[in-house]
């Protein structure tokens, strides 16, 4: 595959998912939102040129899934609850700041921060009952 089979693919991808997605921003054949789901939705739709779509993602996730601290709930797989739990709320702040919704990203952001190390600057998954991190994450 040469370069332009490579952003056909993206484009054809990118118009499957936009034509998975309710006018709420919703995914049609998910019932019960979870964060797996959408987490990456706004970021990828957004560097596809697909603004409607990207901003219908972030309307759904903010009113299903952003929580008062600025976490994103509920999680589905064990990836992005006890492996990577940043991963997840990164992509959040990512598609919110690409699409200038502060309103997404500014909470987002905001969890993030409280999720990581002062002492080393890494952003931990899980931490001991004495907010010590147990297991850092690189990947977020």
């Amino acid at each position: 595959m040469n370069a332009q089979d490579f952003w056909q693919c993206a484009e054809k991808s990118a118009d499957w998912l936009v034509s998975q997605q309710a006018e709420d921003g919703r995914w049609q054949p998910i019932t019960q939102p979870v964060v797996d789901a959408y987490c990456k939705a706004s970021w990828a739709l957004s560097l596809m040129g697909r603004p409607t779509a990207a901003h219908r993602s972030l309307d759904y996730a903010a009113r299903h899934l952003l929580q008062p601290n600025g976490d994103v709930q509920p999680r589905q797989n064990r990836w992005h609850s006890e492996v990577h739990y940043p991963y997840a709320n990164a992509y959040f702040v990512m598609g919110g700041v690409r699409l200038a919704r502060y309103d997404v990203a500014w909470p987002a952001m905001c969890f993030l921060r409280t999720l990581q190390s002062p002492a080393s600057g890494a952003f931990a998954s899980v931490y001991t009952e004495d907010n010590i991190p147990v297991r850092c994450d690189t990947m977020s």
